[in-house]
């Protein structure tokens, strides 16, 4: 949702450069790896390729072959964009994006490895397992701030609107376009 709105906001400022585009396969992306987490959907695929390949070693979980291949294309895709963001925008974003692949490649052909060799109940796998996942979410935590950061440059202000029951939060947050938060107002009261 940030990614269209990032896509959004450049249309209101004219800025149709292509970028726009950009920002909408970024969408997509999310979504489908959204999808892909509930459903699990490259699990099913690695079932598939035990078909046609040996799940062995790091690559007992064969769904990272053609995840790492789509991520390499991608990579190609998104180079020139990534290039012209922001230098701050463009560091956060390359952090997350190498955190978040070093767990959900790296340290999962780890897991893979372990899972082959001694079944995925040891004490060993199970904190390769927690620390993938909780890079992956670190990831993803530093791309949400490196987004909203680059949409608070762009206008120098940023609301947040959360209704959580019978409370409504309004973050507000006012940003100079050299500085992080200026001012932070956090506003509550009952939603009628």
């Amino acid at each position: 949702m940030l990614c269209v709105t990032r896509a959004d906001h450049a249309c209101e400022l004219h800025k149709l450069d292509g970028k726009r585009f950009y920002w909408l396969g970024l969408t997509i992306l999310f979504l489908l790896l959204t999808i892909d987490e509930g459903t699990a959907i490259h699990e099913q695929l690695s079932t598939f390729l035990e078909r046609y390949m040996d799940a062995r070693g790091p690559l007992h979980f064969l769904w990272v072959v053609p995840y790492g291949i789509a991520t390499l294309v991608l990579a190609l895709a998104y180079a020139k964009f990534v290039w012209e963001l922001p230098k701050d925008t463009r560091a956060r974003f390359v952090t997350a994006g190498v955190i978040f692949l070093t767990a959900a490649l790296g340290i999962e052909m780890l897991g893979a490895r372990e899972a082959d060799l001694h079944d995925n109940t040891t004490v060993t796998y199970c904190l390769l397992y927690s620390l993938e996942e909780m890079l992956e979410m670190l990831g993803i935590i530093l791309f949400i701030y490196a987004l909203l950061s680059h949409l608070a440059q762009e206008t120098g202000r940023l609301s947040v609107v959360l209704q959580l029951a019978q409370c409504r939060v309004l973050a507000y947050c006012q940003l100079s376009r050299h500085h992080a938060c200026d001012r932070l107002t956090v506003l509550a009261h009952k939603a009628s």
